[in-house]
């Protein structure tokens, strides 16, 4: 199920796939994958990603670069979503994607899944207990290779780089968080990718992901 910004209703994508939540109109997102209860007693995994909901957000300096949301978040802050979260994903290290005020909303003991420098940043604060970096995805490689400490085991979460090219592929990546559903054995994948991706190397990953559900988030 997809909504934008409005948590309370919902449109189905799929009837055993997870349930997806656009909570601002630009890249924060709310995915609660369907998970065993051995993982969780209520059988659902909540992933927060780049939570950015008030306020603004600045590069390096104001004076440089400082932004707010035209359009108002669906909440103001994680307390209003009124759902436990479970992990929290992180694509960059910007303050559009790694939002301190927001996050320091979040529980310490809440795991992290954070891109290299984005994971360096959050260390900083002093305020979580477990961050993992996300690792890349090389090709021909099975994205059971992708669980991290903290995930259930039907659940992956990987980074994929759009080109060869170091500055581009860095800015240009796609987050892909694979599950397979407990009650079906479907197999799918969620892409995020929020400075966008070259559809070529969409295409191999989708080659890669060959028999999967797919769905694209930006």
């Amino acid at each position: 199920m997809t909504s934008l910004c409005i948590p309370q209703s919902s449109t189905m994508v799929q009837n055993t796939g997870p349930v997806v939540k656009h909570l601002n109109a630009d890249t924060s997102w709310l995915i609660t994958f369907p998970v065993s209860t051995r993982d969780t007693t209520d059988g659902k995994f909540n992933v927060l990603i780049d939570p950015w909901l008030t306020g603004p957000q600045t590069d390096y300096y104001s004076w440089f670069s400082s932004q707010n949301h035209v359009i108002k978040s669906c909440v103001d802050h994680i307390a209003d979503l009124g759902t436990r979260i479970d992990a929290i994903v992180l694509s960059h290290e910007w303050s559009d994607h790694t939002h301190r005020a927001t996050l320091l909303e979040v529980d310490k003991d809440t795991p992290v899944y954070a891109t290299i420098k984005a994971a360096e940043l959050v260390r900083s604060w002093n305020h979580f207990s477990m961050i993992h970096v996300i690792k890349d995805l090389e090709p021909n490689t099975h994205w059971s290779t992708s669980r991290l400490p903290g995930l259930p085991s039907c659940l992956g979460i990987s980074r994929i780089s759009s080109t060869s090219f170091e500055i581009v592929s860095y800015y240009h990546v796609a987050i892909c968080m694979a599950y397979v559903s407990p009650d079906t054995t479907d197999q799918g994948v969620i892409k995020t990718t929020a400075n966008g991706f070259y559809i070529v190397r969409m295409e191999y990953m989708h080659l890669r992901w060959k028999g999967y559900h797919s769905q694209a988030l930006k």
